[in-house]
């Protein structure tokens, strides 16, 4: 078990920093980073996401800003008046001298800030649209504006839109010529332009875009169909798009080459003003045709799985039995309070079905370690729940799958209040220490019987969780300072179970907590995160890892891969790759700390949290099945 929130958040940031995107500047791939680091755990929209992307709109100017010059292009027939349009409308705004460049379809540089609505602030520096104007509102001279987004509230996938006077116009804004993406054939670029310079730039001419995917991004209440080139379905990288009524609608869960526009010619049909611009600004697809799957994407296909038994949820303790998908225990947060549950179930991928496990031994609790003994699932400590107080547990059980019965474990001789421990299996014996690794024991399962482990030779500091793993004569342990303020290094050492003696390691030559969990290939310990490291065991040399793409090891370990949050590293080759996207869950978002587990042919997910504040975990699951590759 780990500090949960802690190390849950630090796990989510490095997922998403972890996503190889194709994206033409750093300043996207920083901004998505921030977005996540801003709180997916919590209410990110409208709070937390402010902080996130604050300088996206500046960078974004920028980068847009180094990007070569096109001429001008003519204005399309849906910059004009057209017959949607009132005539007293058209004719109060060309009787109504325009600022200084200042007309319908402008992009405008703000150098004087404003305010459009309440709480929308709009900067110095940001670019706004032209929407309509001058023309008469409330009784004075004035433009409709759509403001994408500002340095306080954060960007708003469907824009702002409000009115400026003439007069506050013409000393707030200076209109701009948009520099466009050469060839406007990178979706990334495009994404990253705002909204209304995506159509600028294109307009109706039909341009080529692929592979792309298609997914309901959702932020708040809005929930568009997004075209993501790099399966990030997010609105940073990816644009929002509508099929054109000769064309199929697209499977989520495939891969296309589409041809489509901007500026849509049936959008000046729309009376309101509002949402003739929003109409303008949605991707066409007048054409697609079916793709393979980018390279970064490893090769395979999702199925869903049959509905659990049980209530969603996250923290489950959770093994392979060589058979069957074992889960107990975790938290069904329902939507509004935590429950630690005390059930448990199988579920059989071959028959696809679920049985429920009998009552075990044990209080409801959440984050316990679960391992296959290769006989039982072994399920011990965890965090249980008394009122509002969180209190780490010692004690554990065996359940026997083919007796149906559970058999209860001990408390653990470990330090009596430990703020939080770590466990692992290590062939014959759970292994346990408490934090700090200020005390250790091992419990054979064959005698029934706990020992204690001598501490460390060496001093843990300030190490809050140390990372395991069994190499199967050794117990790798690492052990890295708390936080970024503690200046000692790493360490690593190991110990033998069969002589209870340690051997210190080399300095695995960082300091960084953000190690995470370890992973055995058979030949090295790797340790990735911050860390990108890799020990010989024979050599005793830690090398770094390149291209590691802040995967996190330890989730699963497939005998080729390290596969969690829909990244695949590959050690051997230091290939990064991403999963394809998972089928959409139920009320949407993704799976976050459920269960992941490697049946030895499939990569099995279920439940967890979804990422959005307020909602309950759904029980639902998938499986991925890698295609057949040659080993390297």
């Amino acid at each position: 078990m780990t500090d949960r929130e802690d190390d849950l958040d630090r796990r989510l940031r490095r997922h998403y920093a972890a996503l190889p995107g194709s994206a033409p500047s750093a300043v996207v791939d920083d901004a998505r980073v921030r977005i996540a680091a801003g709180g997916r755990r919590r209410s990110v929209w409208p709070i937390r996401l402010v902080a996130a992307v604050a300088s996206l709109v500046v960078g974004a100017i920028a980068m847009v800003g180094a990007l070569p010059d096109v001429a001008p292009r003519p204005p399309s027939p849906s910059s004009v008046a057209s017959p949607a349009e009132t005539p007293s409308a058209v004719a109060s705004a060309s009787s109504i001298a325009p600022a200084t460049g200042l007309v319908t379809g402008v992009v405008a540089q703000v150098v004087q800030p404003f305010s459009i609505v309440p709480d929308r602030d709009v900067e110095a520096g940001q670019r706004v649209y032209v929407v309509e104007g001058p023309t008469e509102h409330e009784g004075s001279p004035s433009y409709l504006i759509q403001h994408w987004g500002d340095l306080e509230q954060g960007l708003r996938p469907d824009s702002d839109f409000g009115w400026i006077d003439a007069d506050k116009a013409s000393s707030s804004l200076r209109p701009v010529t948009v520099r466009c993406p050469a060839g406007v054939s990178n979706l990334a670029a495009i994404a990253a332009l705002q909204p209304f310079e995506r159509f600028v730039c294109v307009g109706r001419e039909e341009i080529v875009l692929g592979p792309v995917t298609t997914r309901e991004h959702h932020v708040g209440t809005s929930s568009p169909l997004r075209l993501s080139g790099d399966g990030s379905v997010d609105f940073l990288t990816a644009v929002p798009y509508v099929v054109a009524s000769a064309v199929s609608p697209l499977d989520r869960d495939s891969w296309y080459e589409v041809t489509g526009h901007y500026d849509d010619p049936g959008c000046p049909g729309e009376a309101d003003l509002v949402a003739r611009a929003r109409c303008r600004q949605q991707f066409v697809v007048t054409a697609a045709a079916p793709r393979k799957a980018p390279p970064m994407f490893l090769d395979g296909t999702w199925r869903r799985i049959a509905e659990s038994p049980l209530s969603g949820r996250t923290g489950s303790a959770s093994a392979w039995s060589g058979s069957e998908v074992l889960i107990w225990g975790g938290d069904a947060f329902d939507g509004a309070t935590s429950q630690y549950e005390p059930d448990g179930a199988a579920y059989d991928p071959a028959a696809d079905r679920w049985r429920r496990l009998p009552a075990a031994p044990l209080s409801g609790r959440v984050a316990a370690f679960g391992a296959w003994t290769g006989s039982r699932l072994l399920v011990w400590g965890g965090y249980e729940r008394k009122g509002d107080v969180e209190t780490p547990t010692l004690d554990g059980a065996l359940f026997d799958p083919v007796s149906g019965r559970w058999e209860p474990i001990p408390a653990a001789p470990l330090d009596p209040s430990p703020a939080s421990t770590s466990a692992t299996w290590a062939g014959s014996e759970l292994v346990v220490f408490s934090a700090g690794l200020k005390s250790g024991a091992a419990f054979d399962v064959a005698t029934r019987r706990w020992r204690t482990i001598e501490p460390p030779p060496l001093d843990a500091g300030g190490t809050n969780v140390p990372g395991l793993v069994w190499t199967g004569t050794e117990l790798f342990v690492l052990a890295a300072p708390v936080d970024d303020v503690d200046t000692s290094m790493a360490w690593a050492a190991a110990w033998n179970p069969a002589t209870d003696r340690w051997r210190p390691l080399p300095e695995p030559g960082f300091r960084s907590m953000q190690s995470g969990p370890l992973v055995w290939t058979g030949e090295e310990m790797v340790v990735l995160y911050d860390a990108n490291r890799a020990f010989d065991p024979v050599s005793e040399v830690w090398r770094t890892l390149d291209n590691a793409c802040g995967a996190a090891a330890g989730r699963v370990w497939t005998g080729r891969y390290t596969i969690e949050y829909g990244t695949a590293y590959e050690p051997a080759t230091e290939t990064c790759r991403n999963l394809p996207l998972e089928p959409e869950r139920p009320g949407g978002g993704y799976r976050e700390f459920g269960v992941d587990v490697w049946t030895g042919t499939e990569f099995i997910r279920w439940s967890g949290g979804n990422g959005l504040d307020g909602a309950s975990r759904a029980n639902d699951g998938v499986a991925f099945k890698p295609a057949a590759e040659p080993q390297p």
